[in-house]
């Protein structure tokens, strides 16, 4: 612990009652009934010999004692609380007080886990949103033109869109080799763009359209920023988080669970894929020829 903060010893509340518990055992018999500089010196004292491993100067560890009730003041003069019992101050009774306070941190954090628990199930099992098959494949053959785009452009041909009321927030394709950023999926990008262009980092209205499986990466982002529902054209056996490879959200137990679909639009979306991957399959064994 050596250069501990103050700040960090506020924080931690097992070792600050250790401390304080210290700090009357040592100061007990010298400060009873004194002048604040008297404590201060004596203070700094106990700091130089018992606590070098904190980064805090008298009058900073003063006040806290004061705060904490081990050092009472009236009027002028100061004094340190009466020890209680020396059996308090044994460190046996120290490990068994920081064993109970680490059952019931424990416990509440358990409690909070189960409460979170409860709203997520409430919050998961509102009516998904009805779909509209229309609204679907046309926004969908607008995620296959940013796929082919992106195809074009010496990207994985994935296309994302983000639409909210039947209008398109976002639209992308693949830009991981274009921006030299791998977390440049069409589903990250349009996400971004779409917090940004409604000055939100949730999604709660919005639907994304994508022509592959969301990544495990993206699947987390999409759960951050409770996007609505997810539509994906071909599944992804191998990275897929919707259930292609693995379910993120059980993985993870994230917050958000967006409802989702699949299979629209996939046998298109497979022979963009594999035309693609064909095609630097290809260029590899021609460029492994001249080599």
């Amino acid at each position: 612990m050596q250069g501990l903060p103050l700040a960090s010893l506020l924080k931690n509340e097992e070792l600050l009652s250790v401390f304080c518990r210290a700090a009357e055992l040592v100061l007990s018999d010298a400060v009873q009934g004194r002048d604040r500089a008297y404590v201060l010196a004596a203070t700094e004292t106990f700091l130089d010999r018992y606590c070098p491993w904190l980064k805090a100067g008298s009058d900073e560890v003063l006040s806290v004692l004061l705060e904490q009730g081990s050092v009472r003041q009236q009027g002028a003069i100061l004094t340190v609380r009466a020890l209680r019992s020396p059996s308090d101050y044994s460190a046996e009774t120290l490990l068994d007080y920081l064993k109970t306070a680490e059952r019931e941190r424990l416990l509440e954090r358990e409690r909070r886990i189960a409460q979170l628990q409860r709203k997520n199930e409430t919050v998961n099992a509102r009516t998904a949103p009805e779909a509209d098959p229309e609204l679907d494949r046309r926004m969908m053959a607008l995620a296959m033109e940013q796929a082919v785009l992106a195809r074009q452009a010496g990207e994985v041909p994935v296309g994302a869109v983000l639409a909210a009321d039947g209008k398109v927030l976002a639209a992308a394709g693949n830009r991981v080799v274009s921006d030299h950023d791998p977390t440049a999926h069409a589903e990250m990008l349009v996400i971004r763009k779409a917090c940004s262009l409604l000055g939100s980092e949730r999604l709660p209205e919005a639907d994304l359209y994508v022509t592959l499986e969301p990544c495990g990466m993206c699947a987390a982002a999409i759960s951050a920023a409770r996007v609505r529902r997810v539509v994906w054209a071909a599944g992804d056996p191998q990275r897929g988080a919707f259930g292609g490879r693995a379910s993120i959200c059980d993985v993870l137990g994230l917050n958000h669970r967006a409802s989702g679909s699949s299979g629209l639009m996939a046998d298109e979306s497979r022979r963009l894929l594999n035309e693609f991957f064909s095609e630097r399959r290809r260029a590899q064994e021609v460029s492994d020829g001249h080599a």
